[in-house]
């Protein structure tokens, strides 16, 4: 067996022997030459250190890319001339009408009523039928005496019914059926979930 042959040998140390590479002069010369098994385990260090540079590098580039695309999209989203927009919204909601910038309370209760004022009351208000924009879920397309017309319009799955209701207020011992028939009600309810589940009353005639 050559001295370079199996992964115990040495194809350095051949190398050198044999004269097909030689020292320069001043050249260190190591005790023993790696051999083959050491330099194809170094090789495959240096590979895998070289991909997972490569990896790392990728994963920068990556996040670099994604990084530009996000400030752009804030930039196409958001122009100073709109943040300027928000924010003098915010102090005509907020500040007082005199144009001062500092408010001061003196209870608790003049905080409340002034938050009350500037705030809730302007921005949660009631839907009002007849004023031109139909406020879904409480306001929707009218049908019978439910629903707003002036700003849904009118419901057009509409399907007309007779309900005929009978009884019999015979019987009595003390009250006759006219007296009877004068105190009874009854009502015929939509069977809406969507309205329970949001906290709206039922429909019902």
């Amino acid at each position: 067996m050559g001295l370079a042959e199996g992964p115990d040998g040495s194809v350095i140390a051949e190398k050198y022997l044999t004269g097909e590479w030689a020292h320069s002069k001043g050249e260190y010369i190591p005790e023993r030459y790696p051999t083959n098994r050491e330099v194809a385990s170094s090789i495959e260090q240096q590979v895998s250190a070289s991909v997972e540079t490569y990896r790392k590098y990728r994963l920068v580039a990556w996040y670099t890319l994604f990084v530009a695309l996000y400030m752009m999209a804030l930039y196409y989203q958001a122009s100073s001339f709109k943040c300027g927009e928000v924010v003098a919204t915010l102090k005509a909601s907020f500040l007082p009408d005199d144009g001062s910038t500092t408010i001061r309370f003196s209870s608790e209760n003049e905080v409340l009523q002034y938050i009350g004022n500037k705030i809730i009351t302007p921005i949660w208000k009631d839907p009002v039928c007849g004023n031109g924009k139909c406020d879904t879920p409480w306001e929707f397309p009218a049908w019978g005496p439910f629903g707003c017309q002036a700003d849904c319009g009118l419901n057009p799955n509409v399907t007309k019914i007779i309900v005929s209701l009978t009884g019999d207020f015979s019987g009595h011992p003390s009250l006759s059926p006219s007296t009877l028939m004068n105190q009874v009600s009854w009502n015929l309810c939509l069977n809406d979930t969507v309205r329970l589940k949001r906290g709206l009353p039922q429909l019902c005639w």
